[in-house]
């Protein structure tokens, strides 16, 4: 996907979650975190974003279908990038094999359309013929043995899995242990939420009734409790 077409997409995403995602300095805090992470950790951090919208249940059924476009387009994009470019003169990825790269299209058609049911007539043709024309435009990628490294298999809702470090929370765990000088659960919960609504990943940045928001390493939305907090830290008292 192109970043034309995506930044299309991704603009249609944001209006529409815009109560959700027009918090003072969002945009801000983007640039700062792509400045600090590349582009493809920005991408990486508004796909987590839109998985996590999409589990909220008090959303508009437009505002659902946003979020799941925002997930997949960003890990469209961030995919086509890893094989497009190559940062800082290092080598791209290969390209993607035929069959993963009409399986990636056809996820993130699919979220498109579900998307469009809610535009007027018109726009609703225009948006899914620019994304069409985006994918014809990119249909003439050389097939590979391999796809990127950082891909796996398609989770739903059309999302693609990434592989994830084992642990993923003992790295933000340490961190925020760190930062509260001991081991107890309500000091370091305090410290770890700070942590989470400021973007440490593998946390979303979100908090759902007290409980911090994170996707697990099977790439699923999950939450943390400060009682959950507290059995993890056992093994960092003895």
């Amino acid at each position: 996907m192109d970043y034309r077409t995506y930044q299309q997409l991704r603009t249609y995403c944001a209006h529409d979650l815009r109560d959700h995602l027009n918090l003072p300095g969002y945009e801000e805090v983007m640039r700062v975190y792509a400045r600090a992470n590349g582009e493809l950790g920005r991408l990486e951090r508004e796909r987590q974003l839109g998985l996590s919208l999409f589990q909220c249940r008090d959303l508009t059924p437009r505002e659902l279908a946003a979020a799941a476009l925002l997930a997949d387009v960003s890990n469209h994009r961030a995919i086509y990038m890893q094989v497009e470019e190559s940062p800082e003169g290092a080598e791209p990825a290969p390209p993607l094999e035929k069959s993963f790269a009409e399986q990636l299209a056809k996820q993130t058609r699919r979220a498109v359309k579900e998307y469009a049911v809610f535009l007027p007539p018109a726009e609703q043709a225009v948006l899914i013929e620019n994304f069409e024309n985006a994918l014809d435009a990119s249909s003439g990628t050389p097939e590979s043995a391999e796809p990127p490294a950082t891909v796996a298999t398609p989770a739903k809702p059309g999302i693609t899995r990434h592989k994830l470090r084992t642990n993923s929370l003992d790295a933000p765990i340490q961190k925020a242990i760190k930062l509260a000088g001991n081991t107890d659960t309500a000091p370091v919960f305090v410290q770890l939420k700070e942590l989470a609504i400021g973007g440490e990943l593998p946390f979303t940045g979100f908090v759902k009734d007290g409980a911090l928001c994170y996707t697990d390493d099977n790439n699923l939305p999950a939450t943390m409790t400060k009682a959950q907090l507290g059995k993890r830290l056992i093994k960092y008292r003895q």
